[in-house]
């Protein structure tokens, strides 16, 4: 949205956005409702399952977070048990 400034004033004023401005370019075109209708269906569809596999993405990089974590802190715990053994 184009944003103009009152140079008097001093203010932002958003410009008017056109009627048709909301308008898709399939109803623009005339195509009948339904071949838009079918394409927004589609497009939705690919965009669940891409949603499904980035949030199986998600849980298999948490996994891995998790483990890296617990192998850290492992190697934390046994290298200061190292540091106690020697000063003792």
């Amino acid at each position: 949205m184009a944003v103009m400034v009152d140079k008097e004033q001093g203010k932002a004023k958003r410009a008017v956005k056109p009627a048709s401005a909301g308008v898709t370019a399939a109803s623009r075109s005339g195509a009948p409702a339904a071949t838009s209708m079918a394409a927004l269906e589609a497009e939705r569809d690919a965009l669940k399952a891409e949603l499904a596999a980035a949030k199986v993405r998600i849980e298999a990089l948490e996994a891995a977070n998790s483990q890296v974590i617990n192998r850290l802190s492992w190697m934390i715990d046994s290298l200061q048990a190292l540091k106690e053994g020697v000063q003792s």
